[in-house]
């Protein structure tokens, strides 16, 4: 009860006096020091299923053993965790190590031939994330739009996208008019915007070159 008294007399005190901001910061310090403010509950972590830990220890343990991984992949009820599967499949291919990426286009290829959905989901996916990165050109998404280029790249290389889905897609992203880039010109692999042409409808003002004082001041008139 006396410390409480005591922490409330210092309250009312930092409230009413009229004191400097080095004094009131030392006494609010103090006093949340010795009453810290009321936390709310730290959220709790979405419990996985018996399931879901399994396929993560498949993913994220077993990942060398590629026989070992397939044969217990072709185990699970697909049907029940393909959405989790495809979860696990894109953040072990842009989250995980670099050379991993090609294990999973690999182990991707083979379980397409028994689950052709999953090739097609997973596709889709890294299409509209592509498609997404681009348009919104958020910097701090810039590896994240690289890594997926990289494994849209390596899907094509273990013939999980065709042909007939894959040029004419990286034909559509690398138009200059696709992404606002309408006067452009293709250079050295990279489109590059070209200078406004002086018949535009707003034209830059001419700088003239003015030769002494008289030339400055018919310039201001005008």
């Amino acid at each position: 009860m006396r410390f409480e008294l005591q922490l409330t007399q210092i309250n009312n005190f930092k409230t009413k006096a009229n004191l400097q901001n080095n004094i009131y910061l030392q006494l609010e310090n103090a006093y949340f020091l010795c009453r810290p403010p009321e936390r709310t509950a730290l959220k709790s972590k979405k419990k996985l299923t018996d399931l879901e830990n399994f396929i993560r220890y498949l993913f994220f343990e077993k990942m060398d053993e590629e026989k070992v991984l397939i044969e217990n992949i072709l185990r699970l009820p697909v049907k029940k965790c393909e959405d989790y599967l495809i979860k696990i499949f894109m953040k072990v291919a842009t989250r995980g190590r670099y050379g991993q990426m090609n294990k999973i286009c690999a182990i991707l290829r083979y379980i397409g031939q028994f689950y052709p959905q999953l090739q097609v989901r997973i596709t889709d996916q890294v299409i509209e994330h592509i498609i997404s990165g681009l348009e919104t050109n958020y910097s701090g998404d810039r590896q994240k739009r690289i890594t997926m280029i990289k494994f849209f790249a390596e899907l094509f290389n273990y013939q999980v996208i065709e042909k007939g889905a894959f040029f004419p897609f990286v034909a559509d992203i690398n138009l200059p008019f696709r992404f606002g880039l309408q006067n452009a010109v293709f250079h050295h692999g990279f489109w590059l915007r070209q200078p406004e042409p002086k018949n535009s409808r707003y034209p830059r003002p001419e700088r003239r070159h003015i030769q002494n004082h008289a030339d400055l001041h018919v310039a201001r008139r005008n």
